[in-house]
């Protein structure tokens, strides 16, 4: 079965949602930042951005602390993987 009915798709640029009532980048990073309290590690969202924030001249928002998340899990997945490989050879 075709669908035939239209649909219209609306692509929004940075920054395009706040004028419509959207969450700032700021906001965002901040409620990531608040939302830590709740992990297993206390403050380790808030230790990574306290990080980036040194290197980037306090420019960090949330998209930098979860590119820095998943090249960590990355990193310790891709260790782990290349530890179980080695074992298992001996």
């Amino acid at each position: 079965m075709i669908c035939k009915k239209e649909r219209i798709t609306i692509l929004l640029g940075a920054g395009a949602a706040v004028p419509i009532g959207g969450p700032t980048t700021q906001f965002i990073t901040d409620q990531i930042r608040i939302d830590d309290t709740k992990n297993l590690i206390p403050s380790f969202i808030n230790q990574i951005y306290l990080k980036l924030n040194k290197f980037q001249n306090g420019a960090t928002n949330f998209e930098d602390i979860l590119h820095a998340v998943e090249s960590l899990i990355s990193y310790k997945t891709s260790t782990y993987q290349k530890l179980k490989k080695t074992t298992n050879l001996h």
